[in-house]
């Protein structure tokens, strides 16, 4: 079965059409996998490094696999079993696609990312560890090696993917970010840019009605 075809969206507040959430499904590039790969290895499903525009608001999930989402220009909230992110630059996610995932970008300037769909291996196990907080993204310190890593592990998946040994060299970087961001998360225990969805909401209501009379009453309905 074609990776996509299990998806599972909705186009939230009419801020994308359908083509739009197409063409972010277009941008990824599918991989096949061997059976070994599959009971053995941690592997990609899907990859893409790309852009998104701003005004786009939108609901997936995918059964079975994890998302890594590292931000590189711009930003985007990721909306995610009860809190809401900002993924500014320097930005890593990792979240359960079993979940629904909310997308939204609403900045002057477009988000630029790479997200990798992964699947396999350990990978439930390093996901516990990363979210032992309860929380599902961090922002990287600097210096930093995860975005070498990150781009490493992009390009070897563009020009390396014929290679006999490209599923095991997959594997092998998959769990070297994963170990990397655990440990670089744990060392930064005060996370930033995270927001309760009832903070994010009583904002959101303030804004829309910054020039009424409005009452404790009235936010916490």
């Amino acid at each position: 079965m074609n990776f996509f075809k299990k998806i599972n969206h909705t186009i939230s507040h009419n801020r994308l059409l359908e083509s739009y959430f197409q063409q972010f499904l277009d941008s990824f590039t599918l991989l096949n996998h061997s059976s070994f790969a599959q009971k053995n290895l941690c592997y990609i499903d899907a990859f893409s490094s790309s852009t998104f525009q701003p005004e786009v608001d939108f609901q997936f999930s995918i059964p079975n696999t994890f998302c890594i989402i590292y931000t590189l220009q711009g930003q985007c909230t990721l909306t995610y079993n009860g809190f809401s992110y900002a993924l500014i630059p320097g930005s890593v996610a990792f979240v359960d696609c079993n979940s629904t995932i909310d997308i939204s970008t609403f900045s002057k300037s477009p988000w630029i990312y790479h997200i990798f769909f992964i699947s396999g291996g350990n990978i439930f196990d390093y996901y516990e560890l990363f979210t032992e907080d309860n929380i599902n993204a961090f922002l990287t310190a600097s210096p930093t090696s995860i975005p070498s890593k990150f781009e490493t592990l992009l390009s070897s998946n563009l020009a390396l993917w014929d290679n006999y040994n490209s599923e095991l060299i997959n594997s092998k970087l998959i769990t070297d970010i994963l170990t990397a961001i655990i440990i670089e998360k744990r060392a930064n225990p005060f996370p930033q840019n995270i927001l309760p969805n009832h903070v994010i909401n009583a904002i959101e209501y303030i804004n829309e009605h910054f020039a009424d009379d409005v009452s404790l009453d009235s936010l916490a309905s």
